[in-house]
């Protein structure tokens, strides 16, 4: 008996504790988290807003917000909802104007209001030439082996005029590379059009979108920058036939420069390539009633040139076609193109013809 009420004691106290442990939980902060700039091209721009309390997991998207562009004209341009998180412009009503300022306005659902400062659209040098060059980069992969990778890098030359308000620029790259079906038959059926018509396919390359590619030209008063590397590309199969690379040169303003070069700067430190904004890194948007309050993205305005550069597979003795001798990975692509990401029968209008 004093066995069984000794054990009913201590499980009657055990009890009583537990009843009065109370748990601290710590609620993880977040972060209003803004994509958004426009520039002078005639297309939609877009505001992507999240909320988000870590660098490399994607936000929870915001939706129900109103946005508006502010003009230094007292013009306000509305943008509209078409996916959570996610608003666009409308293309004729607001085109960037080179010397105009703008702002980003935002009001979320629950009525804060956000501000950016104000951003000025700065005129941007003409691209004189873009260009490659070949180099081999080696690594340790991932058993602890030292290997050889041949790299396309992608190079720029300009003229920094002397006449222009400032001297920062940004380079958005990408790329697009033409699919060959079974190489063997492919322009017999499409001549012809005996048997089964095999294809050719133009594909979005999937390039690193977490490398930033900036030039600080402050110095450069009427100087020429020659061959700027701005994007180096692994050479692979894709350079079998013809390779577009696409460039975006844009302008920033100073602010919009050192936002760029501290995201840069924190990437390469942490040796990430996470398109996440680092929480490290404050842009120019602000809650006007809470100043102190942490808001992650910049707004910025930019003038945009862009031009191809076409790299045809017999100029640099790229690897043959995954299609001339069937490569497993590939033998279903081999037979339909269209299966492979991002990929379209339709010939750009841009393709150079054989």
């Amino acid at each position: 008996m004093i066995k069984i009420f000794l054990s009913f004691f201590v499980l009657l106290s055990i009890t009583s504790c537990l009843d009065q442990i109370e748990f601290d939980v710590v609620k993880k902060e977040s972060f209003l988290v803004v994509d958004a700039h426009i520039t002078d091209e005639p297309r939609p721009y877009r505001v992507y807003l999240s909320r988000s309390g870590f660098d490399d997991i994607s936000g929870e998207n915001i939706s129900d917000a109103e946005i508006n562009i502010l003009t230094n004209d007292s013009e306000r341009f509305y943008f509209e909802e078409i996916t959570a998180g996610t608003y666009q412009s409308d293309s004729v009503d607001l085109i960037g104007q080179i010397g105009s300022e703008y702002i980003l306005e935002i009001k979320l659902p629950d009525g804060s209001l956000y501000r950016s400062d104000p951003e000025k659209l700065l005129p941007v040098p003409s691209i004189q030439k873009l260009d490659y060059n070949l180099n081999i980069v080696s690594f340790i992969n991932e058993v602890g082996n030292i290997k050889n990778q041949k790299k396309v890098n992608i190079t720029v030359s300009m003229l920094i005029p002397e006449d222009i308000d400032n001297r920062y620029f940004k380079w958005d790259v990408s790329g697009e590379y033409e699919f060959r079906e079974i190489e063997g038959l492919t322009d017999i059926y499409i001549e012809t059009g005996i048997g089964t018509v095999l294809y050719r396919c133009y594909i979005q390359d999937h390039l690193r979108k977490g490398e930033i590619s900036i030039f600080d030209g402050s110095k450069y008063r009427g100087e020429f920058l020659n061959s700027k590397e701005i994007k180096s590309i692994d050479l692979s199969f894709k350079f079998a036939f013809q390779y577009c690379v696409n460039v975006k040169q844009s302008s920033l303003s100073r602010g919009a420069f050192e936002y760029w070069r501290a995201i840069k700067e924190s990437r390469e430190r942490s040796g990430s390539l996470f398109e996440k904004i680092p929480s490290s890194v404050p842009g120019n948007i602000k809650n006007v009633n809470d100043l102190s309050e942490k808001v992650y993205g910049y707004f910025y305005a930019s003038s945009v040139v862009s031009d191809k550069l076409f790299i045809g597979g017999d100029s640099i003795r790229a690897p043959i076609s995954p299609c001339i001798v069937i490569d497993p990975a590939y033998s279903a692509a081999c037979m339909e193109c269209l299966s492979l990401p991002k990929s379209t029968r339709r010939i750009p209008s841009y393709w150079p013809k054989d």
